[in-house]
């Protein structure tokens, strides 16, 4: 399962997503956002942006 995968339509914490996945540069991955598939909520929280649910069919 891929963070987007994991994250899909509920935003979640970082460090949930990094225990679901097995993804341990999850963090990084979150926070560089280089496609522009996360959106940070505040306190650890992302959720996937209009273009991360477009992209990975969710």
């Amino acid at each position: 399962m891929n963070i987007a995968q994991c994250i899909g339509r509920n935003p979640k914490k970082a460090a949930q997503i990094k225990k679901e996945t097995g993804i341990d540069k999850s963090y990084s991955i979150l926070y560089k956002n280089y496609y522009g598939w996360f959106e940070a909520l505040g306190k650890g929280m992302y959720q996937l942006s209009d273009l991360g649910l477009k992209d990975n069919d969710i």
